[in-house]
């Protein structure tokens, strides 16, 4: 199995939160991970830890999967 490119992280971190109509602020207060380390996260920066991962999936209502880049599917 190929793993995909950790960048990929990042700019689906961003696209759902968009998507969401969120401010980097607004994930942040909701999902308990400091805005500053999600500016990391989306500028591949800082790769999470898998509970900061699953917090920002479960806030952001999509897969840790599809977060990560294992799928296709949110």
């Amino acid at each position: 199995m190929t793993l995909p490119r950790t960048t990929q992280f990042g700019a689906r971190l961003k696209r759902a939160r968009l998507e969401k109509g969120w401010g980097v602020r607004q994930l942040a207060k909701l999902s308990g991970v400091d805005f500053r380390t999600i500016y990391l996260y989306e500028d591949e920066g800082r790769s999470p830890n898998i509970e900061g991962a699953a917090r920002l999936a479960l806030t952001l209502d999509c897969s840790l999967d599809w977060l990560c880049g294992l799928d296709e599917i949110g």
